[in-house]
């Protein structure tokens, strides 16, 4: 039983082992990294201005960036930068940029650290949930430098770190924007960093970035490359102490190293330029597999290269095997003499040697270590050559048209029946799969295929009046006449001027109903109504007056004399009374329409007609008052 169990056991570790050994020979494979010529344009702006830069932030990302990028001589000369004491400084960034750009310079020692001590106390004593995240990050990587100098026990690193998690747990909650995600990468190389000094659960930490997912994928589309830089710099760093690969899948890093390495020509700025480094830097230790770098294969006048590199350019110790190359799908049909090829390289670059190609589109079948990688090449076809060509338009005949030139005289052509126009002319080296012929201007246009009658010969034959006429919609004029050639195996596709033309056309053509339908129309001028005659100032100003004054009268007179009940007629004038009193108020209405809204005519016409009605009724109802007065 023991004996079972010890197999057992020696078996699994093998088979462990062998996973293990087999993971690490696998690599991923991307197209686009740092190039030498990307580090060397890099290298040269900054050294440019490197011996005057003052501030000590511009000094560090400076002095960083040119010691991953090159060798580093031109820091020497700015070692007078150097910082031998601090005594009071602004501030967990400005701290952290001193100590940095001391490290990046590779200066001396600080003649002491208690005030570094002392202010890593502060800063700490004094972090809260309102600390930025970029203080909390300057204030971890200000320890990481300096923790051999001072007495790391004596700092609450423990307060700092539940902050992280604290802050982290909140930012990756939120709907994240540019300085979101800029903040959780932050936090996720001060989780990582703190972890290093002083080992803390990493429950509450992994709990913290559950939403990760969602986060990487905005990342991953943000176009600012320091906010990428800073997030991948920071999920590489926290992939270190925790498992991130269940919450960030493989395709999501790969799109996130794709991002990030796009937006290295649109970094122009010091702190551009320094984030983008320190991000792809981050990726020569990535949370999956070493990334290689294959590009695509260059064609240089039968000189076939491709770069292979880590993604920050460096060369590759792997060895690099060219095992098939082949048209098509089928591996199988190599037509590598002599099967798989060792390549050589000269620093990144890789020649690919004793392969001819003949025009098409090639699979490379690439090997680099272990992993399998392929890229396509289409070659072209360089010797297209056209021959013998010939062109007869109408009584010309022009022989002698050689290719790319374009024949001087212009050929006038007053078109009938008999007309025609015909090019002839030998292809050799390919038979592309698009030949036309274009007799155009800015106007019209007339394209028609070129068929080929044998190989390698092609011609057409139009007739100007039945076929070119109505393509051109009878129109005289100038036109050009052109040879277009294309094939997906030339790299340039032809556009020849051949001649110009001018024809004349006997004929117009006749405009379909359609197109008289849609045909432009006149302009249309809009012509509104005349305005009314009104009466001028002086005499609505004078009929005002005329209409207020009996108004007024009115009113003060019915102030003056009041409501009389008691003189109210008796019979017919008594019911007519009421009425009486109404057409008084319809004629004070009338009044008050035309300060509103009526012009002089219209008020006439209503006062004229209440006129008669207040006449005929105030003539009976006055009556039957006189006569009610008389008998009182």
């Amino acid at each position: 039983m023991a004996f079972s169990s010890s197999i057992y056991n020696r078996t699994l570790l093998a088979v462990v082992l062998v996973i293990l050994c087999s993971a690490s020979v696998f690599a991923l494979t991307i197209q686009n990294g740092l190039t030498q010529q990307d580090k060397t344009n890099i290298q040269s702006v900054l050294e440019k201005d490197f011996k005057g830069i003052s501030n000590k932030k511009d000094l560090f990302y400076s002095a960083s960036t040119l010691l991953k990028i090159s060798n580093g001589d031109i820091i020497q000369s700015a070692q007078n930068q150097c910082v031998k004491t601090i005594s009071n400084v602004e501030g967990p960034e400005a701290l952290y940029n001193l100590i940095a750009s001391n490290a990046a310079l590779k200066c001396s020692p600080l003649e002491s650290y208690t005030a570094v001590q002392s202010a890593l106390a502060k800063y700490i004593d004094e972090s809260s949930d309102k600390t930025s995240a970029e203080n909390i990050y300057s204030i971890a990587r200000s320890i990481l430098l300096t923790k051999s100098k001072i007495n790391v026990a004596d700092l609450k690193i423990s307060k700092l770190y539940e902050l992280v998690v604290k802050q982290l747990t909140s930012s990756i909650k939120q709907d994240c924007n540019d300085a979101c995600l800029k903040s959780v990468g932050f936090l996720m190389e001060a989780a990582q960093i703190l972890q290093s000094i002083q080992k803390s659960d990493v429950a509450s930490l992994n709990k913290a970035i559950s939403a990760l997912t969602s986060v990487t994928k905005k990342a991953i589309s943000s176009n600012n490359v320091e906010t990428v830089a800073i997030f991948a710099r920071g999920l590489n760093k926290l992939a270190t102490i925790v498992d991130v690969k269940s919450k960030v899948s493989k395709e999501d890093f790969v799109a996130l190293i794709n991002s990030l390495v796009s937006k290295k020509d649109s970094s122009k700025t010091l702190s551009e330029i320094y984030h983008l480094i320190e991000g792809v830097q981050s990726f020569t230790k990535p949370i999956y597999e070493p990334i290689v770098v294959v590009s695509e294969l260059k064609d240089e006048k039968g000189a076939i290269s491709l770069q292979i590199s880590n993604i920050l350019g460096a060369p590759l110790s792997e060895k690099v095997t060219l095992q098939s190359v082949y048209k098509g799908s089928n591996s199988d049909d190599s037509i590598l003499p002599k099967g798989p090829v060792k390549l050589d390289a000269n620093g990144v670059e890789y020649q690919i040697k004793g392969v001819k190609l003949d025009s098409g589109i090639f699979n490379f079948d690439i090997t680099v270590g272990k992993e399998a990688v392929t890229r396509s090449l289409k070659t072209a076809a360089a010797d297209l050559k056209i021959r013998d060509f010939q062109l007869d338009v109408g009584k010309f005949s022009r022989s002698n048209v050689a290719y790319p030139k374009t024949l001087e005289e212009k050929l006038t052509i007053d078109v009938d029946s008999n007309n025609r126009i015909r090019v002839n002319f030998a292809l050799a080296g390919v038979a592309p799969h698009q030949v036309f012929l274009r007799i155009g201007n800015c106007k019209n246009e007339a394209i028609f295929n070129i068929k080929q009658q044998h190989q390698p010969n092609y011609n057409l034959d139009l007739g100007l009046d039945r076929v070119v006429g109505p393509a051109l919609k009878y129109e005289s004029g100038e036109y050009k006449v052109q040879i277009f050639i294309g094939d997906a195996t030339l790299s340039t596709p032809i556009h020849w001027t051949v001649a110009t033309v001018v024809i004349n056309f006997s004929k117009q053509i006749e405009k379909t109903e359609e197109e008289l339908l849609y045909q432009p129309r006149e302009l249309i001028t809009h012509i509104f109504r005349a305005p009314e005659k009104r009466a001028g100032s002086e005499i609505a100003s004078l009929f005002s007056l005329v209409v207020f004054a009996p108004l007024a009268i009115f009113l003060i007179g019915l102030i003056t004399v009041r409501f009389n009940f008691g003189g109210c007629p008796s019979g017919l004038a008594g019911l007519l009374a009421p009425v009486f009193v109404g057409l008084l108020g319809v004629l004070v209405g009338i009044l008050a329409m035309y300060f509103i809204s009526w012009d002089i005519f219209v008020t006439m016409k209503y006062l004229g007609l209440a006129g008669i009605a207040i006449t005929l009724v105030g003539a009976k109802v006055l009556s039957g008052v006189a006569e009610k007065r008389a008998q009182n």
